[in-house]
């Protein structure tokens, strides 16, 4: 039977590669997608798996809200060079997108990765129940021998 950590242990490189293939489709510099890692914290029963990407991964999903401030910081612009480059689009046009972005923000509801990482993740609980429950069974019928 394999302990819990080694169940989430596999699934998080599956949950990685779910993960990686749904957001294939937007992908422009392959950041995002070498951001994406997992991490177990916690021991014995209480353990979590985590997919983490890098912090602008949500955009993707669920667009962006107006911003408080129309001046884009260099932070910005320097993300959205790379994205501009892999689009052909000209560097002074950089900026003028980046003000945009922050006066309207970006209205998206798209179903980008989080029904394949809901549906992996039910999948993940269904095999770590099925081996506890393995285990509760085998405790109990070597206790009744």
């Amino acid at each position: 039977m394999l302990t819990t950590y080694e169940i989430l242990n596999a699934q998080g490189k599956v949950g990685v590669g779910v993960f990686v293939k749904a957001i294939q489709p937007y992908k422009a510099t392959g950041k995002t997608e070498q951001s994406a890692f997992y991490r177990i914290e916690g021991k014995d029963t209480v353990i979590s798996l985590s997919i983490i990407a890098r912090k602008y991964v949500k955009v993707l999903e669920t667009g962006s809200k107006r911003a408080k401030t129309l001046v884009p910081s260099r932070e910005m612009i320097d993300e959205l060079t790379p994205w501009a480059k892999s689009r052909g689009i000209p560097e002074e046009a950089i900026y003028p997108i980046a003000k945009k972005l922050l006066k309207e923000g970006q209205q998206i509801n798209r179903n980008v990765y989080s029904e394949q990482m809901n549906d992996w993740a039910d999948k993940v609980i269904d095999e770590v129940v099925s081996e506890l429950a393995g285990l509760a069974i085998d405790k109990l019928v070597n206790t009744w021998k």
